[in-house]
Order: structure tokens, then C-alpha cells, then sequence
């Protein structure tokens, strides 16, 4: 059996540091969340709770919000499950990065980490 969120454990409590885009949201590994228009330009703290399952965002040291983890399997697999689940996650991801490129949207973002 497999736990394809064990990796939440050895990532509990990191702190990393986003810019938030003009339209309210910032990007945490591949997904999207949005904090609001009125960080827009602002630099805020996502820390990882993984008790919780979600991100804990904060601004000059107090918790605005509190927002669920995305892309999570929540629940636990056997080898097979797991492998088809992986490989479909690393298909769609490659047909993800084939369209950007292809229509000239590479973008790269630098992960800042406290």
C-alpha cells in the first residue's frame, strides 16, 4: 500500500514566500489559489500545514487565510492504483508544458524559500 500524500510530512511547517499577481492569485507548485486583488503586487508567507492539509497564508505576520491543499489523492493505494495514478499525473503534466511552449508561455517561476 501507498500513501501518495506521505510526502506532506517532510514538508509540515515550511514557509515559502509568493508574489501575489495583479489579478489576486499566486502559484504554489502547479496549482492556482487566490488570496485577493488587494495583496496584488505584495509579497506573502505560504506555510505548509499538513495535519491540516492545507496552506496558512500570511501578511506582516498575521494568518489572512486558510486554504485547502490541492492535487491531493487523500486516501491511501496499492502499487497498481498508484503507478496508473502516476503516470496519468506525468502525462497530463508533459501535454501541460508541450501546450505552453508550444504557444509561447513559458513562464518560470523561482520557488523563494525562508
Amino acid at each position: 500500500m501507498v500513501d501518495p500524500d506521505g510526502w506532506l510530512k517532510e514538508v509540515d511547517g515550511e514557509h515559502f514566500v509568493r508574489k501575489v499577481r495583479s489579478d489576486g492569485g499566486l502559484s504554489v507548485d502547479k496549482y492556482e489559489y487566490y488570496v485577493g486583488k488587494e495583496l496584488a503586487g505584495q509579497y506573502i508567507v505560504v506555510v505548509v500545514d499538513a495535519a491540516k492539509r492545507e496552506l496558512v497564508i500570511e501578511h506582516q505576520n498575521k494568518v489572512l487565510k486558510r486554504m485547502p491543499l490541492k492535487g491531493l489523492y487523500q486516501r491511501i493505494m496499492d502499487l497498481k492504483e498508484y503507478r496508473a495514478a502516476i503516470k496519468e499525473e506525468a502525462r497530463s503534466e508533459r501535454r501541460g508544458w508541450r501546450a505552453n511552449v508550444q504557444g509561447g508561455g513559458v513562464q518560470i517561476e523561482a520557488d523563494q524559500k525562508l
